[in-house]
């Protein structure tokens, strides 16, 4: 975005901004939902559940099998 900075205000801006949005959405989706997880398990139980617990690692895992194979 720091690069598209000079565009601001642009058409291009727009593209740029757009594009750096949705591979943001795209590459924390699973994040935001083990995040959302850990928010109603604190709001209900006062602590992370087991299942939510495991969803974090199997996220954590396959960011990483994500990475090793790009």
């Amino acid at each position: 975005m720091a690069v598209a900075a000079a565009y601001k205000g642009a058409p291009k801006w727009d593209r740029v901004r757009n594009a750096a949005n949705q591979e943001f959405e795209r590459t924390t989706e699973d994040a935001s939902r083990v995040a959302a997880m850990v928010v109603a398990d604190m709001m209900t139980a006062g602590e992370v559940s087991e299942a939510t617990s495991y969803a974090f690692d199997e996220a954590k895992v396959s960011q990483t099998m994500q990475q090793a194979a790009e």
